[in-house]
């Protein structure tokens, strides 16, 4: 393994740094997100997926190396592998100064924890009916809403499969929607061939924003739709103290949200 050491001077002087870097095969560009991860310092979508990485306090040790283990084995599904070189600076990254504590990635799987090994995606998908099941869904939001939301075609896996691995799900939806994003959501012709990668990125990068834009809206509109139903729904009064106050606590867990995100919505509420 070859040293991702790399120094960095700031204002409290010269600090020792180490990047972890892969690639992600088989992924749409927010995995990172959905798995609760720090912003990374570094994101560029390419013609293989995309490149994404993290610049860690310290130097090269068995804890940076247990990092990229515990990467590799929480997102197999996504065919990640490690990257011996170090990020190079291109106009179409995205890049962030900030650097992380290993303690910021905990909630990457424990190398003792059992995993969930997943097959390569075209010996997975090749006669499987759940993901043509899928995929012919996916086309159909094609074909009703232009650009599909990515939330729905996971609920409808989890609603028609509820006792399949829900990584495996997952995994399936996030081949089946990459797929589409490559071609620009387009049912029924061929592979769009692209003259070289900043052709590739040009025309690709605005669609992946949009989506990405459109992916957290709904989670937005989702978590303000859980607080409302709570506070004023039949069962509202559930959700209040003896002294009449909302009991902020109980809404957080009953609605999956966080406590800043009750009291937002339910000043919102009280102004309606």
């Amino acid at each position: 393994m070859s040293n991702y050491s790399k120094n960095i001077v700031t204002n409290q002087g010269q600090i020792a740094t180490t990047w972890v870097f892969f690639q992600i095969c088989n992924g749409i560009g927010i995995e990172w997100y959905d798995f609760k991860l720090p912003y990374p310092n570094y994101l560029l979508h390419t013609n293989q997926g995309y490149k994404i990485g993290w610049l860690v306090r310290g130097n090269e040790s068995k804890y940076t190396e247990e990092l990229r283990a515990r990467f590799i084995q929480t997102f197999q599904e996504f065919s990640p592998k490690v990257l011996e070189t170090n990020p190079k600076t291109t106009a179409m990254a995205h890049t962030s100064p900030t650097i992380h504590e290993l303690k910021e990635f905990n909630v990457l799987d424990s190398l003792k924890a059992k995993s969930v090994n997943i097959a390569r995606v075209e010996t997975l998908f090749s006669n499987d009916e759940t993901f043509w099941h899928l995929k012919f869904y996916c086309e159909y939001l094609i074909k009703r809403d232009g650009i599909p939301s990515y939330i729905d075609l996971v609920r409808l896996a989890y609603n028609q499969y509820p006792n399949r691995c829900k990584s495996t799900l997952r995994a399936k939806c996030r081949s089946i929607y990459n797929w589409y994003s490559d071609r620009d959501f387009k049912c029924g012709r061929a592979t769009k061939k692209y003259k070289n990668m900043k052709e590739y990125q040009e025309l690709n990068m605005a669609t992946r924003k949009e989506q990405a834009k459109k992916m957290t809206q709904q989670k937005v509109e989702l978590a303000k739709r859980k607080v409302f139903n709570l506070i004023g729904g039949m069962f509202k009064d559930e959700y209040k103290k003896p002294n009449g106050a909302w009991n902020i606590s109980k809404i957080a867990k009953d609605s999956g949200t966080s406590r800043n995100t009750v009291y937002k919505y339910i000043a919102e509420f009280e102004a309606l």
